[in-house]
Protein backbone atom coordinates (compact mmCIF):
# COMPACT_ATOMS: atom_id res chain seq x y z
CA UNK A 1 0.00 0.00 0.00
CA UNK A 2 1.27 3.41 -1.07
CA UNK A 3 0.60 6.47 1.65
CA UNK A 4 -2.06 8.81 0.96
CA UNK A 5 -1.29 12.75 0.26
CA UNK A 6 -3.53 14.91 0.96
CA UNK A 7 -2.74 17.15 -1.99
CA UNK A 8 0.35 17.66 -4.89
CA UNK A 9 1.96 20.54 -5.59
CA UNK A 10 1.86 21.19 -9.46
CA UNK A 11 3.36 24.92 -10.94
CA UNK A 12 1.69 26.86 -7.73
CA UNK A 13 -1.13 25.22 -7.62
CA UNK A 14 -2.37 22.80 -5.31
CA UNK A 15 -4.35 19.50 -6.97
CA UNK A 16 -6.43 16.90 -4.86
CA UNK A 17 -5.98 14.00 -5.61
CA UNK A 18 -8.03 10.72 -5.78
CA UNK A 19 -4.21 8.97 -7.03
CA UNK A 20 -2.86 7.17 -3.73
CA UNK A 21 -0.29 5.37 -5.50
CA UNK A 22 0.11 4.86 -9.31
CA UNK A 23 2.27 2.34 -10.63
CA UNK A 24 2.76 1.43 -14.39
CA UNK A 25 1.25 -2.29 -15.35
CA UNK A 26 3.45 -4.76 -17.33
CA UNK A 27 2.47 -6.79 -19.79
CA UNK A 28 3.99 -9.75 -17.72
CA UNK A 29 2.76 -9.16 -14.15
CA UNK A 30 -0.80 -9.52 -15.79
CA UNK A 31 0.01 -12.62 -17.08
CA UNK A 32 -0.88 -11.32 -21.04
CA UNK A 33 2.52 -12.62 -22.58
CA UNK A 34 1.88 -16.18 -23.97
CA UNK A 35 -1.41 -16.86 -22.25
CA UNK A 36 -4.15 -16.30 -25.55
CA UNK A 37 -5.78 -13.89 -22.63
CA UNK A 38 -6.87 -10.82 -24.86
CA UNK A 39 -4.88 -7.76 -25.44
CA UNK A 40 -4.43 -5.34 -22.16
CA UNK A 41 -6.56 -2.23 -21.86
CA UNK A 42 -5.84 0.79 -20.25
CA UNK A 43 -6.77 1.08 -16.79
CA UNK A 44 -9.36 4.02 -15.68
CA UNK A 45 -9.59 5.15 -12.16
CA UNK A 46 -13.06 6.14 -11.37
CA UNK A 47 -13.33 9.25 -9.12
CA UNK A 48 -15.39 8.92 -6.27
CA UNK A 49 -17.96 11.77 -7.24
CA UNK A 50 -18.53 9.56 -10.62
CA UNK A 51 -18.66 6.54 -9.50
CA UNK A 52 -22.44 6.37 -9.15
CA UNK A 53 -21.83 6.46 -12.86
CA UNK A 54 -20.18 3.06 -13.10
CA UNK A 55 -22.19 1.42 -10.26
CA UNK A 56 -20.01 1.76 -7.78
CA UNK A 57 -16.53 0.58 -9.53
CA UNK A 58 -13.49 1.90 -8.66
CA UNK A 59 -11.72 0.91 -11.82
CA UNK A 60 -12.23 -0.13 -15.12
CA UNK A 61 -10.62 -0.95 -18.40
CA UNK A 62 -11.59 0.40 -21.75
CA UNK A 63 -9.67 0.13 -25.32
CA UNK A 64 -8.23 3.44 -26.87
CA UNK A 65 -5.40 5.50 -28.02
CA UNK A 66 -5.89 8.90 -26.32
CA UNK A 67 -7.69 10.08 -23.42
CA UNK A 68 -10.34 11.17 -25.54
CA UNK A 69 -10.83 7.58 -27.19
CA UNK A 70 -10.67 6.36 -23.20
CA UNK A 71 -13.86 9.06 -22.57
CA UNK A 72 -15.72 7.95 -25.77
CA UNK A 73 -15.21 3.95 -24.65
CA UNK A 74 -16.13 5.01 -20.89
CA UNK A 75 -19.45 6.95 -21.91
CA UNK A 76 -20.52 4.06 -24.07
CA UNK A 77 -20.24 1.61 -21.29
CA UNK A 78 -21.75 4.22 -18.82
CA UNK A 79 -24.00 6.63 -20.23
CA UNK A 80 -23.90 10.25 -19.51
CA UNK A 81 -20.19 9.93 -17.67
CA UNK A 82 -19.13 12.04 -20.50
CA UNK A 83 -20.67 15.60 -19.58
CA UNK A 84 -19.36 14.54 -16.07
CA UNK A 85 -15.48 14.89 -17.30
CA UNK A 86 -15.94 17.18 -20.66
CA UNK A 87 -17.12 20.23 -21.35
CA UNK A 88 -17.19 20.55 -25.48
CA UNK A 89 -14.04 18.84 -26.74
CA UNK A 90 -12.21 19.34 -23.76
CA UNK A 91 -11.68 18.29 -20.22
CA UNK A 92 -13.79 19.96 -17.83
CA UNK A 93 -12.27 23.48 -16.36
CA UNK A 94 -10.56 22.18 -12.55
CA UNK A 95 -10.30 18.91 -14.13
CA UNK A 96 -6.83 17.17 -14.93
CA UNK A 97 -5.99 14.16 -15.83
CA UNK A 98 -2.76 11.79 -15.39
CA UNK A 99 -1.50 9.14 -17.62
CA UNK A 100 1.07 7.10 -15.90
CA UNK A 101 2.03 9.07 -12.70
CA UNK A 102 2.36 12.26 -15.07
CA UNK A 103 -0.41 15.29 -15.15
CA UNK A 104 -0.61 16.00 -18.68
CA UNK A 105 -0.92 19.33 -20.60
CA UNK A 106 -2.60 18.08 -23.70
CA UNK A 107 -6.19 17.08 -21.81
CA UNK A 108 -7.82 15.17 -24.27
CA UNK A 109 -5.56 14.68 -26.87
CA UNK A 110 -2.91 12.77 -24.46
CA UNK A 111 -1.94 9.61 -25.66
CA UNK A 112 -2.65 6.25 -23.38
CA UNK A 113 -0.97 3.07 -24.41
CA UNK A 114 -1.95 -0.48 -23.54
CA UNK A 115 -0.73 -0.61 -20.53
CA UNK A 116 -1.46 2.52 -19.34
CA UNK A 117 -3.38 4.17 -16.26
CA UNK A 118 -5.34 6.85 -16.62
CA UNK A 119 -6.92 9.01 -13.32
CA UNK A 120 -8.59 12.45 -13.30
CA UNK A 121 -8.22 14.21 -11.03
CA UNK A 122 -9.60 17.62 -9.36
CA UNK A 123 -8.01 21.06 -9.18
CA UNK A 124 -8.11 22.65 -6.37
CA UNK A 125 -6.85 26.24 -5.42
CA UNK A 126 -5.21 27.11 -2.25
CA UNK A 127 -2.32 25.83 -0.64
CA UNK A 128 -1.90 22.58 1.33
Amino acid sequence: MGHRSPCVRLEGVAVASMVVLIRKRTLHSHGYLGTGLAEPMPHIFIPPSLRRHTGGQRSVEVAGDTVREVIDRLDERFPGIKTRLCEGDRLKPGLSVAVDSRISDLGVKETVGPDSEVHFVLSVGGGC
